[in-house]
């Protein structure tokens, strides 16, 4: 279990799974090197862009930094604290990226993606048009659907110990950015705490189950492209607490394709 940290408070994060992936450089690998910066997220209420002295910092943000070490990529969540801020560390070979996901009512005055590499400090602006106050988190329950009517009845269990992926909100153009990995409890749950957002997160079918039902309905779904061909599914999330309830059956064995015969 990951922590978030600000000045006074603590909040929990679900651990962060590592993305692999294979690269082919040329010449001698890169050492890899320590990095920091310091995020700074404000209200920008002139819209120019820039951190004037009556701005107001902006806490409770989701800041999402990603980095790698050769052909291993990894993704780390904090929030900002009440001075709006959040400072970031890693260790890195070829980049550094950091994001920040608007606040619930928000709209960006700067770039919400941007390099980090040789940056000590980076600065995030968004301006009001709908402000809300709270934060977000959703937590996600897992169950047996037996007779697949999506009723969670006394002898259908709950799922634990199941690892789960959820994508906190992609930017626009993204793949799959952010990738957090929750384990169920042993009552099937699992939660992903969001700072102030309110956005979609996707969720990907655990492998070796595939969706009886779920509670809310997801708003969209799509194919994961993995060798289970499970299905990503998007839910809507808001501030305060968004609970999915979802019931699952063991997937079952796919069809093998016949070849055509010859005449």
């Amino acid at each position: 279990m990951q922590t978030i940290h600000n000045a006074r408070r603590i909040y929990p994060i679900a651990s962060l799974v590592v993305l692999l992936s294979v690269q082919v450089f040329c010449g001698p690998p890169p050492t890899p090197q320590p990095a920091s910066t310091i995020v700074k997220v404000y209200e920008d209420s002139n819209e120019n862009g820039q951190l004037d002295l009556e701005e107001s910092p902006i806490s409770n943000v989701l800041v999402i930094a990603e980095s790698n070490i050769h052909g291993g990529g990894s993704t780390m969540a904090i929030l900002t604290d009440e001075d709006g801020q959040a400072l970031i560390t890693t260790v890195y070979t070829h980049y550094f990226n950091v994001r920040v996901i608007p606040p619930c009512g928000f709209l960006a005055t700067t770039e919400t993606e941007v390099s980090a590499e040789d940056q000590p400090r980076l600065y995030f602006g968004f301006r009001p048009e709908t402000p809300r106050s709270g934060t977000a988190a959703v937590r996600f329950h897992l169950w047996i659907d037996r007779n697949e009517d999506g009723i969670q009845e006394a002898n259908e269990a709950p799922l634990q110990g199941i690892e789960l992926v959820v994508i906190p909100p992609p930017p626009d153009g993204s793949d799959l950015q952010g990738i957090s990995k929750l384990v169920t409890d042993s009552h099937g749950w699992a939660a992903l705490e969001l700072g102030n957002s309110c956005d979609q997160v996707r969720a990907l079918e655990p492998d070796g189950w595939e969706t009886t039902s779920t509670t809310p309905t997801p708003i969209d779904s799509f194919k994961g492209g993995t060798s289970t061909d499970s299905d990503w599914l998007i839910f809507s999330y808001d501030l305060g607490t968004t609970e999915i309830d979802w019931g699952m059956r063991a997937s079952q064995p796919k069809s093998p394709i016949t070849p055509p015969t010859t005449p």
